[in-house]
């Protein structure tokens, strides 16, 4: 389920914005001369609203089983098994396949080390430097596929063009399709797996924010010219959501068994550095006013070259991890695969294999004896 938890953590994300964008809009309709939103309220009641699906989850929470791989790399081999079995179908506890693969989860841990987990210097080092700058490098594509931007120009490109009573409403549409684009990659991860979401969430962001970027640099536009950058915007979010999906990811399982969460600390570093390296530039380059780079549209020009990178990135780079145990992933960088497609095809023959035979699969759970 790893792969699905970026996009279900989207759904969950989603919906407050598209909720909070709806009692905005409420709230700009109802104003009037006599009854306006006084600015404390103005900006709390939007807040307020997208506060209430959070209190769920902060419920709800305690009620999720602990990882049961977790649980077996802290030494709670017991506890890992009860929260195994509570996953997986009753069949599987009943004819063994959940102890089976505890067992192989064990053997697994005791082949990189045991319960040592690594040092931070270990990212570093063999094979896993390569994860490592890979990782990191769809974490910073996250920042620079454009969204950034897309939130940024769009919110200036509305008012410019008396759209800004509209931009709510913009807004709203767009974090609807973002829903809709969470759910698709749900289903559609299972199918298509990492590689195709990055090649083409590079592809269409590199089509539509050049699009933006050649249309917005003509000055003044036609009503034509206006829609299709509004449109260009709307979708160009969806893009980015899928950009922003694949880099948690793969992220979060390159790292194999050992060293997934010393990984994920520093992706999470990457990300924010890039962040605040791209919101500290953009107003500067987009900004006309005197002092300023005043690109404007044309910076879209810098995201969707990113973007065009991000394909390419897709393409030869990122390894195609569907189905695989993050055992077999430690085998599959060990096995010095040169390019992405080849982590697709390549046979496994360790624990992890075993491991990932043991996991249920469109809901059948191969059986297989554990030997040690």
């Amino acid at each position: 389920l790893r792969d699905h938890e970026p996009s279900i953590y989207g759904l969950d994300l989603e919906p407050k914005l598209l909720l909070g964008d709806w009692r905005a809009v409420r709230l700009q309709n109802q104003a009037r001369p006599a009854r306006c939103e006084p600015a404390a309220r103005g900006w709390l009641i939007p807040q307020a609203v997208q506060i209430l699906p959070s209190v769920i989850v902060l419920c709800l929470i305690w009620f999720t089983p602990e990882s049961p791989r977790w649980l077996v790399i802290k030494n709670k081999r017991e506890k890992g098994l009860q929260n195994l079995n509570k996953l997986r179908p009753a069949k599987d506890a009943q004819n063994g396949s959940t102890k089976a693969e505890i067992d192989a989860m064990e053997a697994a841990l005791q082949e990189v080390g045991g319960h040592d987990q690594g040092k931070w210097l270990d990212l570093f080092k063999g094979d896993m430097l390569r994860r490592t700058w890979i990782a990191w490098s769809c974490f910073v594509f996250l920042q620079f596929s454009g969204v950034q931007f897309i939130n940024s120009y769009g919110a200036t490109f509305y008012v410019n063009y008396g759209l800004g009573a509209k931009s709510f409403s913009y807004i709203a549409i767009g974090n609807a399709l973002q829903i809709g684009s969470c759910m698709f990659q749900i289903i559609m991860y299972d199918f298509w797996g990492r590689r195709p979401f990055a090649i083409m969430a590079g592809l269409f962001g590199f089509i539509f924010l050049s699009t933006i970027a050649e249309v917005g640099a003509h000055g003044s536009l036609a009503p034509t010219a206006v829609n299709t950058i509004v449109a260009g915007v709307i979708i160009t979010q969806i893009f980015t959501r899928w950009s922003t999906t694949n880099a948690f990811v793969v992220g979060a399982e390159i790292g194999g068994m050992k060293l997934r969460k010393k990984l994920m600390a520093t992706c999470g570093l990457v990300n924010m550095s890039a962040a605040i390296l791209i919101t500290s530039v953009l107003p500067y380059l987009m900004d006309v006013a005197p002092g300023s780079a005043g690109f404007g549209s044309r910076v879209g020009w810098f995201f969707a070259a990113t973007d065009f990178v991000l394909m390419l990135f897709g393409i030869f780079i990122i390894p195609e991890l569907k189905g695989r145990s993050l055992e077999e992933t430690d085998e599959l960088f060990n096995a010095n695969l040169k390019w992405g497609w080849q982590f697709k095809t390549y046979q496994t023959h360790g624990i992890g294999a075993q491991i990932a035979a043991l996991e249920p699969k469109d809901g059948v759970t191969e059986h297989l004896e554990y030997v040690v």
